[in-house]
């Protein structure tokens, strides 16, 4: 077995040892970039900006709507959008009202526009994003997001946002929530 790197955790009563991935110490161990970028890709759910260039790396970004940090990422990857194939899969792993605005998203005819509506009214105190009762989603719509969350959650999957990119030479980099658009780019050699 690899060794573990130790992280400290901030909670309410101090701090906590979390055992990390090699490398990278946002990340818990166990965590299987590859796996979850592989079968994402394969048998989840996702969407795309429409127009945008496949030629481009791709970055798989999983997301919960609910989450100040896949906000933050979403407006940093705004500002790559010429430069990088973004592919967008929604999980809930924060509230169930999560899963109803990820069906929402994905039961639209452009699933691209109402993100970006969900994430421009995200700053709203009182609900962060759209009211799923504004729109029509079935219980098929809801378990696109449930699978999305399945496949996270197999492949050890345990924060949102995480983008992965995987590297020309096979390797995975993961991005986070955190990261500015200086990182991000020198993660993926822009």
């Amino acid at each position: 077995m690899a060794d573990l790197n130790v992280c400290s955790m901030p909670s309410a009563s101090g701090s906590f040892p979390m055992p990390c991935v090699p490398g990278w110490p946002k990340l818990r161990a166990g965590t299987q970039l590859d796996a979850m970028y592989e079968r994402l890709q394969r048998d989840g759910f996702s969407f795309t900006r429409p127009g945008a260039d496949l030629s481009k790396p791709h970055v798989v970004v999983v997301f919960d709507p609910q989450c100040y940090w896949s906000n933050n990422l979403w407006k940093t990857t705004r500002l790559l959008e010429d430069e990088v194939f973004f592919v967008w899969f929604p999980v809930c792993v924060s509230a169930d009202i999560s899963t109803a605005q990820a069906a929402c998203i994905m039961a639209a005819s452009n699933p691209w526009e109402v993100f970006c509506e969900h994430e421009e009214s995200f700053a709203d105190p009182d609900f962060c994003g759209i009211h799923p009762e504004n729109y029509k989603i079935t219980q098929d719509d809801r378990n696109r997001v449930w699978r999305n969350a399945r496949v996270f959650r197999k492949a050890g999957g345990t924060q949102v946002p995480l983008g992965i990119y995987r590297c020309p030479d096979g390797s995975y980099v993961p991005i986070f929530g955190d990261d500015t658009l200086s990182e991000i780019k020198q993660k993926l050699g822009l």
